[in-house]
């Protein structure tokens, strides 16, 4: 893959992971997992102690519950503020704002990308 494919594709992972965060729709959530993350992909936090989780299925779990709890039961919504690439490690950055436009929360995520360029590790950084 072409270094210039290679950004071209970060850019649209970023937005498909961002998108399959912020989906409240179930069916368009797991189709858009499904595009973002690799099937044996790995998923690490420490926001709620050592979470790691292994597989999409695992992964899209997860994400339903974060997005019940934030995203639907809080009317959070989350903004991509950047990306960059260096090789195959992807850094996605982006904010969860209250729907008044206050900032809630901020993070940072590392993925590292398989030879498909979908999602092979995501580790999760928030900030308050």
């Amino acid at each position: 893959m072409t270094d210039d494919r290679m950004i071209d594709t970060i850019e649209a992972l970023a937005a498909t992971y961002i998108e399959a965060w912020s989906a409240t729709d179930a069916a368009t959530r797991e189709r858009l997992v499904a595009a973002a993350y690799a099937e044996d992909a790995e998923f690490f936090s420490s926001e709620d102690g050592d979470l790691r989780l292994t597989g999409r299925r695992a992964i899209a779990d997860n994400i339903g519950q974060v997005n019940e709890r934030d995203i639907q039961g809080h009317g959070l919504h989350i903004v991509l503020t950047g990306t960059s690439l260096n090789h195959r490690m992807a850094r996605v950055a982006w904010q969860m704002l209250t729907p008044d436009g206050q900032l809630a929360l901020t993070g940072m995520d590392v993925l590292v990308l398989n030879d498909d360029g979908r999602i092979a590790q995501d580790h999760i950084f928030i900030a308050a």
